[in-house]
């Protein structure tokens, strides 16, 4: 399933145009946008034994690949949380290294900085 890029929710099944962007939400979060199609979930694959044994961590460079990304896109740290909608300090702390980010949030700025912050250990 694939997450909600609005509010990250596991339920996204509808694509939407918000401004002069397209992101796949759940039904309660495309109401914010025009409707561009349902979603169509991809053929899952099956997990090898490797994968099932392992698990996703955030990887330790997590707050210099987030602070880089989001001096690429020219956004101040406030800007960041308020198209996130996330709060100034929790982004402030994940950047500076002083917090990691949990996976919901480290995917969530993945899709949104078009970072990889995720991997399996």
């Amino acid at each position: 399933m694939v997450d909600c890029e609005i509010c990250g929710q596991s339920s996204a099944t509808v694509k939407v145009k918000i401004d002069s962007t397209i992101l796949s939400t759940c039904v309660e979060c495309a109401k914010a946008g025009k409707i561009i199609e349902d979603y169509k979930a991809p053929a899952q694959k099956v997990p090898t034994v490797s994968r099932l044994l392992s698990e996703e961590v955030v990887v330790p460079e997590f707050a210099t690949i987030i602070s880089q990304a989001r001096q690429k896109t020219g956004l101040k740290q406030e800007e960041l949380a308020t198209k996130m909608n996330e709060r100034l300090s929790t982004i402030s702390a994940v950047e500076s290294g002083k917090r990691e980010p949990d996976l919901k949030l480290a995917k969530k700025l993945e899709r949104f900085l078009g970072i990889k912050l995720v991997e399996f250990a």
